[in-house]
């Protein structure tokens, strides 16, 4: 008798929903997507179905439904954990707490998501950042993991690389969402204090901004058209995990980053990588960016030209935590990929 996969979530954006593109893409099942209470209530389930119960929001669902429909049919339940959203109790629409709530720490967790994360098979944090927070606050729960994404492989020996300077313009890559988790106050910032530096230009490239919104695949190719010189990652609140730092990890480029969340161990203690700020208290010093902003400035009109070896595209071998291999064994098996254990 076939066993099937459901997904609880209708937040069809950003990363969150990435990563259960990629499950589906990596091991071929047909998800099934549970939109609402009239629909769970509607399936019988099986013993060995699991459940992706990733986010009640833009649902009916409650988080007592998931927990009756366990208790009569005993299915297998996975977490993906993506941000604060279980530690809200604002489980029906989007709210900044799903980014900030660990700095305050000021919350209760519900008596429903204790239950539920307690008959959860698995609750699968993807940095240490998450991790540590999720077991300090839910101690008796026992299957709490720290498993990374299913992700392309970073390989931090790579030569680094700083493309030359053309028509005097250093051009800054901000590739990722423009928003207050993403530390848009802080490129204002620096954009309202760089008109230029030095005799160079200063171009800050925001894709759906000033230039297109790129996909998955066209993330080098966008480096090379448009002659990127280094990455930004200045968040506001700490990164869960980041697809986007994968690759700008991999391209070879400079980084300036604020070293908390799950940055702190993804990105190498390395001279071609700038931290700025290291804790989350410490962001109210404009002039500590700004120095920083300038160290980075002149690295790169230093280093420019030296090592033209940019990656020109994605590996298309993911790299696939043997975890999820063993969680997904009684559905398919995976060859075509890497398996990498932590």
């Amino acid at each position: 008798m076939n066993n099937y996969i459901y997904i609880i979530c209708e937040n069809k954006l950003g990363g969150s929903f990435k990563y259960l593109k990629d499950l589906i893409g990596i091991y071929k099942f047909k998800p099934i997507f549970i939109k609402n209470k009239l629909e769970l209530n509607s399936i019988n389930f099986k013993e060995h179905d699991y459940i992706i119960v990733q986010y009640l929001m833009f649902t009916d669902l409650s988080v007592n439904d998931v927990i009756n429909a366990h208790k009569k049919y005993n299915f297998k339940i996975i977490i993906p954990i993506h941000d604060f959203y279980w530690m809200t109790n604002k489980f029906y629409g989007y709210s900044s707490l799903f980014h900030n709530l660990y700095v305050t720490e000021d919350f209760t967790i519900s008596n429903e998501v204790d239950t539920l994360f307690n008959i959860a098979d698995y609750i699968i944090c993807p940095s240490l950042f998450m991790y540590n927070f999720f077991k300090k606050y839910f101690i008796k729960c026992k299957n709490i993991k720290l498993i990374p994404h299913n992700d392309y492989d970073v390989n931090y020996s790579n030569d680094k690389y700083v493309p030359k300077i053309l028509n005097k313009t250093i051009n800054i890559g901000v590739f990722h969402e423009f928003s207050e988790y993403k530390g848009k106050e802080y490129y204002l910032m620096l954009l309202n204090h760089f008109k230029d530096y030095k005799e160079y230009k200063l171009n800050f490239l925001i894709p759906g901004k000033n230039i297109p919104k790129y996909n998955e695949h066209e993330f080098f190719n966008f480096i090379k058209e448009y002659n990127v010189h280094c990455f930004t990652f200045l968040n506001k609140w700490g990164e869960p995990y980041c697809y986007t730092l994968t690759k700008a990890l991999i391209s070879g480029l400079p980084i300036i980053y604020n070293n908390i969340g799950a940055l702190i161990d993804r990105i190498p203690d390395d001279p071609h990588y700038f931290k700025v700020f290291n804790t989350e208290k410490e962001m109210n010093n404009p002039k500590h960016l700004v120095r920083h902003f300038s160290d980075l400035l002149n690295y790169i009109i230093l280093n420019n030209g030296v090592d033209e070896n940019l990656k020109k595209s994605i590996n298309n071998r993911m790299i696939i935590r043997s975890e999820y291999n063993n969680i997904f064994a009684n559905f398919l098996k995976v060859n075509q990929f890497t398996v990498k254990n932590l």
